[in-house]
């Protein structure tokens, strides 16, 4: 499991260093295109339908097995500045040291942290569970492409 953080991470930074400069725009999400594309996998996670940024694409890799033979859907959000990523799991909770100040989404306890592993670069996350699915946000930003912790959580409140 660890492996396949480090390998979340990795690619979280990268993505976050990719693009130009500009500015915020919030937009919606009109998640059913990711609805149907999961309809046949193991369990069917909430997805968002606001997002701090307009997305230019989405994506969804098809469910891996972790070590623990736990199944791991995973989707990227891409706009023309700013990335999210979103990890799912069906039952266990996924860990994470940086993570580590309770925040509220909506009536549902989540944990929130901060990593800087250099370049300018930091890792935002946003861990919570909901009917038995563990939802990991996260995304690389720098002070140029930030995405602040009230744009995760209001990220987070619009799942359905």
């Amino acid at each position: 499991m660890r492996k396949l953080l480090f390998v979340l991470i990795i690619a979280i930074v990268f993505l976050g260093g990719c693009g130009s400069n500009g500015s915020t725009n919030s937009g919606s999400f009109d998640n059913s295109n990711l609805k149907e594309e999961i309809a046949s996998e193991p369990y069917q996670p909430k997805l968002p339908t606001e997002l701090p940024f307009k997305v230019e694409s989405a994506s969804f890799e098809p469910a891996i097995n972790d070590v623990d033979n736990e199944t791991i859907l995973n989707f990227k959000f891409l706009g023309e500045n700013k990335a999210m990523e979103l990890m799912t799991v069906n039952g266990k909770s996924i860990e994470d040291e940086s993570v580590n100040e309770t925040v509220d989404i909506e009536g549902i306890k989540g944990e929130y942290g901060e990593v800087s592993p250099g370049n300018g670069q930091t890792i935002k996350i946003l861990i919570w569970k909901d009917d038995g699915i563990v939802y990991k946000l996260s995304a690389g930003t720098t002070e140029s492409k930030d995405i602040k912790k009230e744009e995760f959580i209001e990220t987070a409140s619009s799942f359905e």
